[in-house]
């Protein structure tokens, strides 16, 4: 697996939330975690959360290309935010014998995640990703030796559930837990192994290929919420996994690509993401470390912000853990950091987290901010970019307050306040490109 600014690469599974990683496609959002044999996905929709006393929340508008820091700003400012609630939870178990050569990463470009490991001598590779194209979730293993495997989809809320074929249907009528809302939610399964189901759960033997698609509708009447999975479903297995994959990379890439940044580094991309913070923390010029938790951010916004849509819709995930383990987490106000005083908040606390005790970047590279994680994330890549341009009476200015520690480095296709774009490239402190222009719409 690729390891660079725009991967977060781990060598043991994430059995603990704060080590989860985020997938959301602006309306569905998951964290994965769990253990090599069993794979555990926690779900949310914003469509199920509470209104903190506000009729219409703050919405930030996505133009499909750039993150508007002008408005994330205006967005961190408000201090009315939505509660989401979990919805539900996968489970994927897998005959593993003993595990060795174990890895998982997350590729921000892609927003794809994967895990790969041996069990015994048999290859195991898993992907997990929400298409924004498709509006489903998608998980595939593949397995080189024939595997047995269970898997289960728990819908917290469910009052109905259905199994047709190989899929099983989930309804709730509008309910208190869900925030007065009506859904539906299904799970289809493809496999070349031999299936039956137990209930919600699927029991598979002598399987190579698990696979496994995931959609959910919320809304007044649970009926057009059904026949909205449905039709999404059938959609989906029209179209077939590697071309659904392919239109979410296509719709996610160029979103990303759109800014290119790097500072001057040494290469520590041979240890993992948690190794790296800790090195980090203890004075290493890892900052290429800085440059993925810039691009984090810009990650978790595109992940979680499209048109129509808002940034709590990762929130929710993280409330069945803040409740238990975070209580102790001192409030940071991410409206109170300034390009300043944000890498040397990042130097300083940029350690793992252990048991809620102490505050910094936990594991996963979120923010300790309780269940308003994502908040502290997107702040930090405003306050970096804030570092590297800043317009003043029209007037775009480079470098305006840059860490003498980031001596050199670029950035490419920086959007400025204004609408025109920005090329910089510095030595040594000093800028030595500055290219200021208007984006051609014939270039999008």
């Amino acid at each position: 697996m690729k390891r660079s600014e725009n991967v977060i690469y781990e060598t043991s599974p994430a059995t603990r939330l704060t080590e989860a990683y985020p997938l959301a496609n602006g309306s569905l959002a998951a964290l994965l975690y769990g253990t090599a044999e069993e794979t555990k996905i926690l779900l949310t929709h914003e469509a199920i959360g509470e209104e903190s006393g506000k009729k219409e929340p703050f919405e930030i508008p996505f133009d499909g290309d750039y993150i508007e820091f002008s408005e994330i700003r205006e967005y961190l400012a408000s201090t009315e935010k939505r509660e989401v609630k979990n919805i539900g939870e996968l489970s994927f178990k897998i005959s593993a014998g003993s595990v060795s050569k174990y890895q998982r990463s997350l590729d921000l470009t892609r927003s794809v995640a994967e895990i790969e490991f041996l069990s015994d001598a048999n290859r195991i590779n898993s992907e997990c990703f929400i298409s924004n194209p498709a509006n489903v979730l998608l998980f595939q293993t593949v397995s080189e030796e024939r595997v047995d495997a269970e898997i289960s989809l728990d819908m917290f809320a469910a009052t109905e559930i259905y199994a047709y074929g190989m899929q099983v249907t989930y309804l709730s009528e509008a309910r208190e837990e869900n925030c007065g809302k009506s859904y539906a939610a299904a799970m289809r399964i493809n496999t070349d192994g031999m299936i039956t189901l137990e209930g919600t759960k699927a029991i598979i033997k002598g399987a190579t290929l698990l696979r496994s698609v995931f959609a959910f509708e919320a809304g007044e009447d649970v009926r057009a919420c059904e026949n909205a999975v449905v039709k999404r479903m059938s959609n989906a297995s029209s179209l077939g996994y590697n071309v659904l994959k392919d239109e979410h990379i296509a719709d996610v890439y160029p979103i990303f690509s759109r800014l290119e940044f790097s500072l001057s580094s040494p290469d520590f991309f041979d240890l993992s993401t948690s190794k790296r913070m800790k090195a980090f923390m203890h004075g290493s010029k890892d900052y290429a470390l800085v440059v993925l938790m810039f691009n984090i951010g810009r990650y978790l916004y595109t992940a979680t912000c499209r048109e129509n849509s808002r940034c709590e819709n990762l929130y929710g995930l993280w409330n069945l853990y803040s409740e238990q383990a975070l209580d102790s987490v001192p409030h940071l106000d991410p409206n109170e950091w300034t390009p300043d005083t944000a890498i040397g908040y990042i130097r300083k606390f940029m350690t793992e987290i252990e048991d809620g005790e102490g505050y910094g970047v936990f594991p996963n590279m979120l923010f300790a901010l309780g269940k308003y994680a994502t908040v502290g994330n997107i702040a930090f890549s405003a306050a970096l970019y804030e570092m590297m341009i800043s317009e003043k009476s029209g007037r775009p200015v480079a470098l305006p307050s840059m860490p003498k520690e980031f001596t050199t480095g670029s950035v490419k296709g920086i959007k400025i306040e204004s609408g025109r774009m920005a090329d910089i490239s510095w030595c040594d402190g000093r800028v030595v490109e500055f290219k200021v222009y208007i984006l051609d719409n014939s270039d999008k």
